[in-house]
């Protein structure tokens, strides 16, 4: 069974809402998703250029 935080019931300032969880400060959560989103860009760049190539050769393949 979950146990709730005393601190969870307690309001929050704009400047803490959602940024922090245990020990991590905030700067290490926005660079961890900073991270994340740099990661996710990347991999749908690689992702949309292995489609371009596969439609090239398909458009090859049907013209030969």
């Amino acid at each position: 069974m979950l146990s709730q935080d005393s601190e969870s019931t307690t309001p929050r300032t704009a400047g803490q809402a959602g940024y922090t969880s245990g020990n991590y400060s905030t700067a290490a959560i926005l660079i961890r998703d900073l991270a994340t989103f740099v990661f996710r860009i990347v991999s749908n760049i690689k992702e949309l250029t292995s489609l371009i190539k596969y439609e090239q050769e398909s458009k090859k393949t049907l013209q030969a």
